[in-house]
């Protein structure tokens, strides 16, 4: 069993991991499906997509709790788990801030369209395809373990606990500014100038307030024509 720091050191890493292959993913996907670049982020400053970095997180931790089980219950088990990440995330965008970062609601079998059929197969296969990294993703942990790892890691988890923080600032305060409510501390007036409403749909180009017909399609064209002015 592992101890608690073991846990968490390794957590963390396959988060970043996953959130930074989550990006690559995603922009090629985007390349692939509308023939242009696009890189999705879900915080100010590190390029993560997070909801791949739990996707990781949730997967290794399957592993690690599930070896005994059968193909079909993990497969089962990794579905429900990341379909799980994403209704959660979903809801908590739309009832919080009125925002979306992600919509399938055209697609079979979704619900609410935070979640469908196809990403709750994908997360199955994903996770299956992740357990079997598992074995070897410990044996280099445990060979990294050491002081300059301890050090790495801390101050790694000090920069992406700055960056959440930060980032959940911003949203709010873009989330306010949308509904048309003024600033009223100077930590509002800084968002509102180093974070406007420009910089925030340049950053989070595949969000969008619910009650804009927006996509993160129209919203590439609209930063080109932007540009072009």
């Amino acid at each position: 069993m592992l101890d608690v720091w073991s846990l968490f050191s390794r957590c963390l890493w396959l988060f970043l991991l996953g959130g930074g292959l989550g990006v690559i993913v995603e922009t090629v996907w985007w390349r692939l499906r509308y023939g242009f670049w696009q890189a999705h982020f879900a915080l100010l400053w590190l390029p993560l997509c997070t909801v791949y970095g739990f996707g990781a997180v949730g997967c290794y931790l399957g592993a690690v709790i599930f070896y005994e089980q059968s193909t079909m219950f993990r497969f089962v088990a990794y579905a429900l788990a990341g379909t799980l990440v994403e209704f959660v995330g979903g809801f908590l965008l739309d009832a919080g801030l009125k925002m979306r970062a992600w919509d399938y609601r055209d697609t079979f079998l979704n619900i609410r369209g935070y979640v469908n059929g196809l990403m709750t197969v994908l997360w199955g296969f994903l996770g299956l395809g992740f357990a079997c990294l598992v074995p070897g993703l410990n044996d280099l942990f445990a060979l990294l373990d050491g002081p300059v790892y301890q050090l790495v890691t801390v101050a790694a988890a000090a920069v992406l606990l700055a960056d959440v923080l930060a980032t959940s600032a911003c949203l709010v305060r873009w989330s306010k500014r949308h509904q048309g409510m003024a600033p009223k501390t100077k930590l509002d007036r800084f968002i509102d100038c180093r974070w406007d409403d420009k910089a925030m749909a340049r950053r989070f180009v595949n969000w969008h307030f619910t009650d804009e017909p927006d996509t993160a399609r129209s919203r590439h064209t609209a930063l080109n024509l932007q540009e072009q002015t």
